[in-house]
C-alpha cells in the first residue's frame, strides 16, 4: 500500500546553505558592528599631501584583503560653519583650496565591504579619521570611556585633534586599520615648539608658582620681624612694657598683617598671569590647507610671542620683588643684630 508523503514544514524546506544566507544577509542589513577608536594626541601639521598619503596608506593596507566594494568621502568644516563635503577623494584633491576659509575640521570615511569567514555575504566595515583644529578635554574623557559610541555623536568623534574609528566584524581588520593611522601619524610633520627655557618651565610649573606664590610674603614677613628687632632695641628694653611700646608694637603687627596680605594677593595674581601665559604658549593651527589656515598661523605666531613676553614680564617683576624684599630683609636683621 503506498504511504501519502508526508507535509514538508518550512523549517525543513530552509536548508544549512539557505540558513547561513539569511543570517549573512540578517546581519548585513540590520547588524550592529563593533567599534573601536584611538585618539592620538602628538601635536602634527596636516597638509593636503599628507591626506592623500594617508588614502593611499588605507588603499594599500586594504587590497591585502578580499574587498567587494568600497566608498571613500570627505568632508571639511571651516570656522564660518560651512562645510563642504566631497564623495570621492578624487574631488576633494581636486578642489581650489586658496580660499580664505580657515579649517575647523577634517573627517575622512572608508565605507567598504569584505569577505569574512563565517558568513556567505561580505560585510560592511568603516574606517572613520577625524582631525580638528582643537581639543576639549572633557570630551576627550568621553570619548576614552565611551566603547560604542555613535557615529554621530560630536561629543564623542570630534573630541580631539586626531581620532580614529573602525566598526568592523573582523577584529583583526580593525586592528591593521588603527596601526595604519598611528604609523601615518608619527610620519607627520610636528609644529614648532617653544623654546627649552620654556618646555623646562612646563615641567616644573607647580615649583615656579610656589616660588611666586609664598616667596615675596615670606620675605615681606621676614623683614617685617626685622624692623621690630630694631624698633626694640634689646639694649633699650626695660621689664615692662610702656603703653608707648604697646601702640608701637600692635602698630607692627597690623601693619604687617595688612602688608603680608597685599604682597600674598599680589604674587597670587602675578602667579596666575604667569601660568596662564606659560600654559597657553605653544597653540598651532593643526591645518595648513587654506590661505586661511596659513593667515590663522601667523595670527597665533603674534599670539605665542605676546604670551612668551607676559610670562617672562611677569616672572621676572615677581624676580625683583623678591631680591628688592630679600635685600631689605638682610639689611634690617643687619641693623637689628
Amino acid at each position: 500500500m503506498d504511504l501519502e508523503p508526508k507535509a514538508t514544514s518550512p523549517k525543513d524546506k530552509l536548508t544549512k546553505e539557505n540558513r547561513d544566507r539569511l543570517k549573512s544577509v540578517f546581519h548585513l542589513l540590520v547588524g550592529k558592528p563593533d567599534s573601536t577608536q584611538k585618539i592620538f594626541s602628538r601635536p602634527i601639521l596636516v597638509t593636503l599631501q599628507s591626506l592623500i598619503d594617508l588614502d593611499e596608506r588605507v588603499q594599500e593596507k586594504l587590497s591585502t584583503h578580499q574587498l567587494n566594494g568600497m566608498v571613500a568621502s570627505v568632508d571639511v568644516a571651516f570656522d564660518d560653519n560651512t562645510t563642504v563635503e566631497f564623495g570621492t577623494l578624487s574631488d576633494f584633491e581636486s578642489h581650489r583650496w586658496t580660499t580664505a576659509k580657515t579649517t575647523r575640521e577634517i573627517r575622512m570615511r572608508w565605507q567598504f565591504l569584505m569577505a569574512i569567514n563565517g558568513y556567505e555575504l561580505p560585510q560592511q566595515h568603516a574606517l572613520t579619521v577625524k582631525v580638528c583644529s582643537d581639543a576639549r578635554p572633557i570630551e576627550i574623557l568621553q570619548a576614552l570611556l565611551s566603547k560604542h559610541p555613535h557615529e554621530d555623536d560630536r561629543s564623542i568623534i570630534g573630541s580631539a585633534p586626531l581620532v580614529c574609528r573602525v566598526d568592523f566584524i573582523s577584529a583583526t581588520v580593525g586592528q591593521e586599520l588603527i596601526a595604519v593611522v598611528g604609523d601615518w601619524s608619527n610620519g607627520l610633520q610636528c609644529p614648532v615648539r617653544p623654546n627649552k627655557l620654556i618646555e623646562i618651565a612646563v615641567k616644573q610649573k607647580k615649583t615656579i608658582e610656589a616660588i611666586i606664590c609664598h616667596t615675596t610674603p615670606v620675605l615681606l614677613g621676614l623683614a617685617s620681624t626685622g624692623y621690630l628687632h630694631r624698633l626694640f632695641d634689646s639694649s633699650a628694653m626695660s621689664d615692662s612694657l610702656s603703653i608707648a611700646d604697646g601702640i608701637k608694637l600692635m602698630s607692627w603687627l597690623m601693619y604687617t598683617l595688612i602688608v603680608i596680605y597685599l604682597s600674598q594677593k599680589m604674587a597670587r595674581s602675578l602667579s596666575k598671569f604667569a601660568m596662564n601665559s606659560m600654559m597657553r604658549l605653544g597653540i598651532y593651527n593643526v591645518f595648513t590647507l587654506t590661505n586661511g589656515d596659513s593667515t590663522r598661523q601667523q595670527a597665533i605666531n603674534r599670539v605665542n610671542k605676546r604670551l612668551l613676553l607676559r610670562f617672562l614680564a611677569s616672572s621676572c617683576f615677581s624676580l625683583i620683588i623678591n631680591i628688592i624684599s630679600g635685600i631689605v630683609t638682610a639689611v634690617l636683621w643687619a641693623g637689628g643684630s
